[in-house]
């Protein structure tokens, strides 16, 4: 995802183009790939699933949603909204996205403080994926510390994997 890239042009330049170039392309990411019902990022077209619920699923029948891919989409939100002015009228659509995002991988996150490769089968890859897991703490470290997520519903092993980070 190109967006920080685009926040970053703007608070560079001042041009506030950018950030209408940035809404409206990660506005149609957001159209094409995120299930609203999942809060989870597929990873291209081929992992939507049709209307009629058919397509590639995991082999517990669940959708296809990647540790990376989401960690990627996530720090690519805290980087957005480092730059983001406060009053950006966009903003709030950003920080509802980064909430229900956090919040779904809370849930998702493994006993041993990692995600999975398969967010929703965690036994297809029951290894623990690390660069998914780094970017998700990168992001929920980030959340507490700019206030978007509240430190005391992070859950045990959550907290264990931020460490000193929050």
């Amino acid at each position: 995802m190109a967006p920080p890239v685009m926040t970053k042009l703007w608070k560079v330049t001042g041009e506030r183009e950018y950030l209408t170039r940035n809404d409206e392309y990660f506005k149609e990411c957001y159209e094409l790939l995120y299930n609203k019902d999942e809060h989870l990022f597929a990873r291209d077209l081929r992992y939507v699933l049709k209307p009629d619920g058919t397509g590639r699923k995991e082999v517990n029948g669940q959708p296809i949603f990647w540790s990376r891919g989401n960690g990627w989409v996530m720090g690519g939100l805290v980087r957005m909204l480092q730059d983001l002015p406060a009053d950006y009228p966009e903003r709030p659509f950003y920080e509802k996205l980064y909430n229900e995002m956090a919040n779904r991988v809370l849930e998702l996150q493994q006993e041993d403080g990692l995600w999975r490769a398969s967010l929703l089968d965690p036994g297809s890859y029951p290894g623990g994926e690390v660069s998914g897991s780094g970017f998700m703490c990168y992001a929920l470290a980030w959340g507490i510390n700019n206030k978007l997520l509240d430190k005391k519903n992070i859950p045990p092993g959550c907290k264990k994997s931020l460490g000193e980070l929050v």
